[in-house]
């Protein structure tokens, strides 16, 4: 078994930990590690993308940071003062798909 994270698994900043007495379990996670280290850029990032979704769908939020907790706290203060200054959704997607929807 691989030892740090939840259910024995860590990649220890990209290093598998081996756990006494589960060297056959580790060694196939060790492989597969390398063959998804082995993949071009594009293929890693999106393997990343397709493993980060199957974590957030299984319900799974990160904590917030407490700068993070203080910031939506502050910009939740900021609209009860001044709800008018809001910028509706709506125009907040299309300017973001204005600025990157590839053109061409």
């Amino acid at each position: 078994m691989l030892a740090g994270a939840p259910g024995g698994h860590s990649s220890g900043r990209g290093r598998l930990t081996e756990v006494p007495g589960d060297a056959s379990f580790a060694s196939v996670n060790a492989i597969r590690f390398d063959a998804a280290r082995a993949l071009p850029l594009s293929e890693r990032i999106e393997l990343a993308e397709t493993l980060w979704e199957s974590i957030a769908e299984s319900g799974y939020e990160p904590p917030l940071s407490e700068a993070q907790a203080a910031e939506l706290d502050r910009r939740l203060e900021e609209h009860r003062r001044n709800p008018q200054t809001a910028i509706p959704w709506t125009e907040i997607r299309a300017e973001l798909e204005r600025k990157y929807t590839p053109r061409g």
